[in-house]
Formats: structure tokens, sequence, C-alpha cells
């Protein structure tokens, strides 16, 4: 099993027939919409949303945990991409998950939550 898990990370991941060399997305490592909004940058980002969970053991209890998170991309592909391995990472309840170019632009989450 461990030999599976060096073959993987060193092989290259491939997203619509392109390959990603870039460190696996985190939540903590989401791109930051702060500032974006009402700049000429604005237009052009993939704006990423999801919202999911997953769950974790607490205590001896399974407890779901709810995940609502958002990112900026420079491509469509790398919002993809990210959007792939939150599906994967968080897969449970999932509500919302897209993608789409120009940040504010589609569906928001929670309902309302952008005035």
């Amino acid at each position: 099993m461990k030999a599976l898990g060096v073959l993987f990370a060193a092989a290259s991941l491939f997203v619509g027939g392109a390959a990603l060399a870039q460190a696996r997305p985190t939540v903590s490592t989401t791109p930051s919409c702060v500032g974006v909004s009402g700049t000429p940058a604005a237009a052009s980002a993939w704006w990423g949303r999801f919202a999911g969970g997953r769950d974790e053991m607490l205590d001896f209890a399974v407890v779901p945990v709810g995940l609502t998170v958002e990112g900026c991309f420079p491509s469509a592909d790398a919002c993809q991409y990210w959007l792939y391995v939150m599906k994967g990472e968080y897969s449970a309840m999932s509500t919302l998950a897209a993608c789409s170019q120009g940040y504010g632009v589609g569906p928001t989450w929670p309902p309302g939550s952008r005035q």
C-alpha cells in the first residue's frame, strides 16, 4: 500500500486532459477573493464556491462538520481542480459546487449572503 502512495505522489494529475503540476489544494491554501470585487481582475477571475461537509470523530462519536468556502482562480482548470479536491475531501452534505468566470457572478451560498 505504501508503494501505491508513493506512485500516486509521483504521478501527474490530469484534469480535462491537462497536467496540473501544482500542490494539492486545501481549504487553507484556497486563493482569497478579498480585494477582487470592484477591480478589473473581477471580470477575468474564476470564482469557485463550494459547500459540503464530512463526518469526523469527536469523543467517540461521529459528528457531521460543514464547510462553506470560496476562492478566486486565474483559470477555469485551476477552479475545476480545486472543486474536484473539495468534493473528494468534503463529499457528505454537498449542496454547492460551482465555478464561474467573473467574481460575484452566479449562485451564492448561503442564499442571500451577498447583497
